[in-house]
C-alpha cells in the first residue's frame, strides 16, 4: 500500500493535491485534520505536567503496616456471618 503524507496550506477554504501517475482510476481516501501546532501548547502541555506531577507526588504512601491493617480487616469481613432475624 502507497501512502502519501504531507502538510497542506489551505488557501480559499481549498488545497490541491498533486498525486503520482500510478494513483490514477484508483479511489483514494482522504483524511483532512488539523495540524498540531506543537509551539503553542507546548507551554500549556509543560504546566499540565507540573500539576499532575505534583498531584502525583501528593498521593500518600501506604507503610507495610498500613496494608497488614487493610489485609486483617478483609479477613475480618470474610469471616462474618449474616444472622437471620
Amino acid at each position: 500500500m502507497e501512502a502519501i503524507r504531507n502538510i497542506y496550506s489551505v488557501e480559499n477554504k481549498q488545497i490541491v493535491i498533486n498525486l503520482p501517475a500510478n494513483f490514477k482510476h484508483k479511489s483514494v481516501e482522504v483524511i483532512v485534520l488539523p495540524v498540531y501546532e506543537y509551539e503553542k501548547t507546548e507551554q500549556v502541555s509543560k504546566n499540565k505536567k507540573s500539576e499532575h506531577l505534583e498531584k502525583l507526588l501528593n498521593v500518600s504512601v501506604w507503610k507495610e503496616t498500613d496494608i497488614q491493617q487493610i489485609t486483617d480487616s478483609g479477613k475480618l469481613l470474610n469471616e462474618w456471618k449474616i444472622e437471620k432475624f
